[in-house]
């Protein structure tokens, strides 16, 4: 992907984990020995501590405070170039994706 396609928080995704309400990624399972009623248990448990989809793009983070969780910018040289023997231009701008839930975690991306 070019640097100006990058630009957007739409092109970018990742893979949190989840913690449920009971502290853990994924519900035990339920000692039962009766299969319906272990099925009618793990039905109760998703039903009222439900687990989303992990992966999922950066504009899709819930706001917090009002504020988005992830910002986007481009840095470095901005300048279109041709490139050497070949169709097409290249940039040596570096985009950077940067969490503000999460000071310091940071991902550069350069020439796609």
């Amino acid at each position: 992907m070019s640097t100006d396609a990058l630009k957007a928080l739409e092109a970018w995704c990742h893979y949190p984990q989840v913690i449920l309400n009971a502290g853990r990624c994924s519900h035990p399972e339920p000692n039962i020995a009766d299969e319906e009623a272990r099925n009618e248990a793990i039905a109760k448990l998703n039903e009222t501590d439900p687990t989303v989809d992990r992966f999922k793009g950066l504009n899709e983070d819930k706001q917090v405070s009002g504020m988005d969780n992830w910002t986007s910018k481009v840095c470095g040289d901005l300048q279109q170039y041709n490139k050497l023997g070949g169709e097409g231009t290249v940039s040596y701008a570096v985009n950077v994706i940067s969490s503000v839930r999460w000071p310091g975690s940071v991902t550069v991306a350069k020439s796609g």
